[in-house]
């Protein structure tokens, strides 16, 4: 039962400090700053899609480049 308790009690406290910290995000932006032009389709898609596709690709490279070989000759026997 002890385990139980203090199960809950550390679920109710990330609980409790995730919506602590995620109380800022949802402030809306203050009514004096321009919104300026909206998005269009093609650049959501490039910074949504493009980007981290991009950083896959560039972080797939580098793990090829850098992974070991670890190649053994055959022995001569």
């Amino acid at each position: 039962m002890d385990a139980i308790k203090r199960l809950a009690a550390i679920s109710l406290t990330a609980l409790i400090a995730l919506v602590a910290t995620a109380l800022p995000a949802a402030a809306s932006e203050p009514t004096t700053w321009d919104s300026g032009e909206p998005l269009g389709l093609l650049k959501f898609l490039q910074i949504l899609v493009g980007w981290p596709a991009l950083l896959f690709v560039v972080i797939t490279v580098f793990a090829l480049f850098t992974a070991r070989n670890n190649y053994e000759p055959p022995s001569s026997e």
